[in-house]
């Protein structure tokens, strides 16, 4: 029915031939045009009203609309919608939204078929008015073609309205045709996006909205403030709600997950500043140097074993700046949300190894996977060395870190590991950064610790007094003294030796906390001779590690607990690469990947000892690096 005192703006085709109603169908627009002394009327016109086709008479239309309120012409002229359109457009950017309203209700009159006036037209309407503007959303969206910006932002815009009003299922429908037409991180896929999120949390369904907000705006917008709000949104209401259904671990998961979201969002706020030439307090920035060298001395990392510098937390502005876009460029390749099978490559784990050799490997092949732009997944029961089949039925690297990708594994074909045919090879984009830079962000995105292992880790720290105001020192005996492979350089130092290179550490940088993390009980007994130092460990049966036989093999032979193995070592190097500080050997794989992960982590590198050989990328052989041979 059409309201009382609506005026309409009509065309009348000129193919009518009698006063019989013509079975035509004609677009017109609602329009009041001020100051017009005369109404021009015609014997017959068809109009379209929101239900459908309606036909008025000269009578009907006076009654409707009163003298000077109404202006009537007998053609369109097409020429015209431009002009129309965007004086209208102009005039609502203005703020004179009704003669903005005006224009493009002239525009529609001239060309019914003009999309973008609909969407414009639409968004200035008042709130009272919703439903014609839903309306108009509605024509403007069946005229453009479904990828074009017009019916994108009439989709996302109508989507919103009705979410506004509680229609959710209609809201869905239109929020998820911009989804599925327009790219997946420009403005408007991202709005819909984080209305669908609320859509879910509105009604209850937490993980979907966590999963929508984790893969398609934290990842594709990673500035979009309110993803990041709604994020800690859904997650507080999800910990929330199985906190009331009485499920105390999982809530305690999903709070755990809540903290460190919410303490990501500083680090990533860290970061924007960082690049804008802000810095931490203990942060002190510094000229450059050369890729694969020390910050403060400029030592070359293949060849130095000692980074002492007179102050730590010497830092380069770009290292953080880079490993922002570096973790960016991994997020879109490994967390995609679209996964097509021939851009997967699943891995198998050599089941042989330490874990940190194991470690090594993932990254080496997470590196040969980025070059390739090939998403790197490992394969279901790939760590069984390290984890149990009772507690963790995939029995991979997921069993303690966060998936490395969205995409799944499954039909797909698994391929056997391969050492790395080019340790030392950087992508061009961020060569500049050097192999040591490139190795350790690949390693900090590895290494994402899910809830269950990261509650375990605070749970330990709580209970020893861990502070991250520490040095940390790495004591392997065990097996390590008995390893006859010649190549590996290892050699198992007293604890004498390490304990020197804490009292410079003490002297030079006032710190005077230890984290020792050894396999050898007798070295436990003898820290508590070094009274300068307070000293913390985690406390565990060590008499486990007393056999010289390699810890791979009395986990293959089942004298050892596979998964109390797992948490141990990467409680261990999680911790020690917290630390301020390191002292250890980088001739085995723990010492290495600890530093990378806490040059990773600090954006910078920390100052270090190692007792044996200088760090390099790759493990158990000889690699040239400028001219020479190193022995990692």
């Amino acid at each position: 029915m059409w309201r009382q005192h609506t005026c309409v703006r009509y065309w009348v085709s000129d193919a009518w031939e009698s006063t019989e109603w013509m079975n035509m169908k004609v677009l017109a627009a609602v329009a009041r045009v001020k100051d017009q002394p005369q109404i021009q009327i015609f014997p017959e016109v068809m109009v379209l009203d929101g239900d459908g086709t309606q036909l008025l008479t000269k009578e009907d239309i006076t009654d409707l609309c009163p003298a000077g309120k109404l202006f009537l012409l007998p053609v369109r002229l097409p020429q015209h919608v431009i002009p129309c359109y965007r004086v209208g457009a102009a005039a609502i950017d203005d703020g004179r939204t009704n003669d903005g309203i005006e224009w493009l209700r002239a525009a529609l009159y001239h060309q019914p078929r003009y999309a973008p006036a609909h969407v414009t037209l639409a968004g200035a309407m008042p709130a009272e008015e919703g439903e014609t503007a839903l309306y108009h959303y509605s024509v403007a969206v069946a005229l453009a073609p479904p990828r074009s910006y017009t019916a994108l932002l009439a989709n996302h815009n109508s989507g919103l309205m009705l979410r506004s009003k509680g229609r959710h299922e209609e809201a869905r429908k239109r929020l998820k045709r911009v989804v599925l037409h327009a790219e997946a991180s420009s403005e408007v896929a991202v709005g819909a996006n984080n209305e669908l999120s609320l859509i879910d949390i509105e009604e209850g369904h937490y993980d979907a909205a966590i999963t929508r907000l984790r893969q398609r705006i934290v990842l594709l917008a990673p500035t979009y403030l309110p993803g990041q709000q709604n994020l800690a949104l859904a997650l507080y209401k999800r910990a929330k709600a199985l906190r009331s259904e009485g499920q105390g671990h999982e809530a305690a998961l999903a709070t755990q997950e809540l903290k460190d979201w919410i303490s990501q969002i500083a680090d990533r706020r860290d970061l924007s500043t960082e690049s804008q030439g802000l810095h931490s307090s203990k942060e002190q920035t510094g000229p450059c140097c050369e890729p694969d060298k020390y910050m403060a001395s400029c030592d070359n990392i293949f060849e130095a074993t000692h980074y002492i510098p007179a102050s730590d937390g010497t830092s380069c502005p770009e290292w953080k700046v880079a490993a922002l876009r570096l973790r960016r460029d991994l997020e879109s390749l490994q967390l995609r949300s679209q996964c097509l099978p021939s851009a997967l490559k699943v891995f198998q784990m050599p089941s042989a190894n330490g874990f940190g050799s194991i470690v090594s490997y993932a990254v080496s092949l997470l590196a040969q996977s980025f070059e390739h732009r090939v998403v790197m997944q490992h394969a279901s029961q790939s760590l069984l060395g390290y984890t149990s089949p009772a507690k963790c039925t995939k029995r991979s690297f997921e069993c303690y870190f966060e998936p490395l990708t969205s995409c799944p594994a499954e039909n797909i074909t698994n391929h056997e590991i391969q050492v790395d045919p080019r340790p030392h090879f950087v992508p061009s984009e961020y060569k500049k950064h050097g192999v040591f830079w490139y190795r350790s962000q690949l390693l900090g995105f590895f290494w994402r610790l899910n809830a269950h292992t990261r509650i375990h880790i605070e749970a330990v720290k709580k209970k020893i007094g861990f502070t991250n105001r520490s040095i940390g020192i790495h004591v392997r005996h065990g097996d390590s003294c008995s390893d006859p492979r010649p190549y590996t350089m290892r050699k198992c130092f007293p604890l004498a030796i390490y304990m020197q290179y804490a009292e410079s550490f003490r002297q030079k940088y006032n710190i005077s906390t230890i984290f020792l993390a050894t396999d050898d009980s007798q070295v436990i007994s003898e820290s508590r001779q070094f009274s300068n130092f307070t000293i913390i460990f985690v406390p565990f049966d060590r008499s486990r590690y007393d056999s010289l036989d390699f810890i791979d093999e009395q986990l293959e032979a089942g004298t050892l607990d596979p998964e109390e193995e797992g948490v141990s070592v990467i409680t261990d190097i999680t911790l020690l690469a917290s630390t301020d500080y390191f002292i250890g050997t980088f001739s085995g794989n723990i010492g290495r990947i600890a530093y990378q992960l806490s040059s990773a982590w600090k954006g910078y590198q920390p100052p270090v000892v190692s007792l044996d050989i200088p760090w390099c990328s790759h493990w158990g052989h000889r690699w040239p690096v400028n001219g020479k041979p190193i022995a990692c």
